[in-house]
């Protein structure tokens, strides 16, 4: 008689969501509520960040019981990279962490999925707590799958990876820049596209105060984006299930977008944001039915203050077209992208027309 076994690997990552959270991180780290109380503990700091609260960062982390490091690291784009991670690799190796150390990380979504990447390849993987500082990150944080860029491709190179805890402090998100905090109203927008029409119209009715940084709007999209992220990855971490993918709406062209050498560069949100209304018309052009939601993206896109078209003549489509043909999130020969047939209803439109594609290009550079 044949018997069968069943075993499941089950872990329990956190996200705590609350005003003056990173103020906690030593009572956190001293608890071991999360993981076991690290040896060493290794924070490393967005710069700018770290310069302007190096003084309070250096008072709290003399209360945590493990031995602790504060490394501030230039971030971007640039900085998230193969001799980025190898700098990061080398310093831990340098400073002798242990599979029973951790790291921690404060700054933006680039340098956030860096540290992600390297904490799940170092040893095979070490103890992480996150602690985004922007919108975009906190609404959209690592939870899932942990990146590197390579040879002009985004987040070519990665794993799937989710850290122990993850603290959002909102407060912190009003002294980012004006530009880098509307963009990751992008992320918003996605997120309630996916959850349902009723977030949509919510989203459009608070808009005003999102824009205008009203703390309230601020916690209660927080919340949606992590409800829908979750949502997504949880049952679904490596993507097989069908349900990972559905946070790519939008992402298929925002990818290409934001690694382009243009003369006013792209930040991410305003990548995905194009890209929604990319993914729209094109759906829109196949799927007749959902041609509705091409308008009502643009709407909200407009009302968050971000572009509608790319701000530049350099952008040229045949390129573009074939970049898309190559992109990583194809799932066969064809162009595939992620689009949405309906309020909720996220669906993966496979081998598209190249001239409706084409098509989608111009439509969004003219538009």
């Amino acid at each position: 008689m044949k018997s069968k076994y069943n075993f499941q690997v089950k872990y329990n990552p956190a996200i705590i969501i609350e005003e003056g959270s990173l103020l906690r991180l030593p009572e956190i780290i001293n608890s071991g509520a999360y993981f076991p109380l690290p040896r060493r503990f290794i924070l490393v700091v967005d710069r700018a960040f770290h310069d302007a609260n190096g003084d309070l960062l250096g008072k709290f982390v003399k209360d945590i019981k493990s031995e602790a490091l504060i490394w501030p690291f230039e971030s971007g784009e640039n900085a998230k990279s193969l001799p980025g991670l190898m700098k990061i690799l080398d310093f831990c190796s340098k400073n002798s962490i242990k599979r029973d150390d951790a790291i921690g990380v404060i700054g933006g979504g680039t340098l956030c999925d860096m540290i992600a990447f390297a904490a799940s390849v170092y040893l095979r993987g070490i103890h992480m707590i996150n602690i985004p500082t922007t919108l975009i990150s906190c609404v959209d944080p690592v939870f899932g799958k942990a990146a590197i860029n390579h040879g002009g491709v985004k987040n070519l190179i990665g794993s799937y990876f989710v850290p122990d805890l993850t603290l959002i402090d909102v407060s912190f998100l009003k002294k980012d820049s004006r530009r880098y905090y509307v963009t990751g109203i992008a992320e918003v927008i996605k997120s309630a596209f996916i959850d349902s029409k009723r977030s949509v119209d919510e989203l459009e009715a608070d808009m005003a105060g999102l824009v205008g940084m009203d703390n309230g709007i601020i916690d209660k999209y927080v919340k949606l984006g992590i409800k829908v992220k979750t949502s997504c990855v949880l049952g679904d971490e490596l993507g097989l299930r069908g349900k990972h993918f559905r946070l790519s709406l939008g992402h298929n062209l925002a990818d290409i977008l934001e690694m382009a050498d243009l003369p006013d560069r792209l930040t991410h949100g305003e990548s995905v944001a194009l890209g929604m209304i990319f993914a729209a018309y094109v759906n829109g052009r196949i799927n007749p039915g959902s041609s509705h939601l091409l308008s009502r993206t643009k709407a909200l896109i407009s009302a968050a203050g971000l572009p509608t078209r790319p701000n530049s003549n350099a952008i040229q489509p045949d390129k573009i077209l074939d970049l898309l043909r190559k992109s990583k999130k194809n799932y066969d020969k064809g162009i595939s992208l992620v689009v949405l047939n309906d309020y909720g209803k996220v669906d993966n439109a496979n081998n598209v027309d190249p001239e409706i594609v084409k098509e989608g290009i111009g439509y969004l550079i003219n538009e």
